[in-house]
């Protein structure tokens, strides 16, 4: 019996890949990670061939796999450069409404935040992996 439920698709209407040279183009990446992010594994699977978000092997398998594609190789591109531009164009906003910014603290936050990060994730992935196996793994 069919669900008297209909299925939405929800999918981006978007009929090629993402261009480096349209502005745009980062405005619809941006609003994908902040408002649609299963849009960026729909673009990694129909665009990128499927297999960027494949999380099998090492991490160096992974990036391998992710800068085979020329799509996924662009999308990583777009998405290290929207990040610095964002964070330019906030801190000349900033500047602009004269707000001050301690670049110092900025950096002594980052530090600590990746740091506390790393170690939290470390601990927490190394707790799970015990209690899903139930044996501790030799390093």
């Amino acid at each position: 019996m069919p669900s008297a439920v209909p299925r939405l698709d929800l999918a981006p209407k978007l009929k090629r890949p993402l261009s480096l040279l349209n502005p745009f183009d980062y405005l619809r990446l941006l609003y994908w990670v902040f408002y649609f992010p299963q849009a960026l594994r729909w673009y990694v699977d129909t665009f990128g061939g499927g297999d960027g978000g494949s999380t099998d092997g090492t991490w160096q398998a992974r990036l391998e796999r992710l800068l085979r594609n020329s799509v996924n190789r662009q999308l990583l591109l777009q998405g290290v450069l929207l990040t610095e531009v964002t964070a330019v164009l906030i801190a000349l906003g900033l500047a602009r409404l004269q707000i001050p910014i301690s670049w110092g603290g900025v950096a002594g936050g980052v530090t600590v935040g990746v740091a506390v990060g790393v170690a939290l994730g470390v601990k927490v992935g190394g707790a799970v992996r015990v209690a899903v196996s139930g044996e501790v793994e030799e390093t």
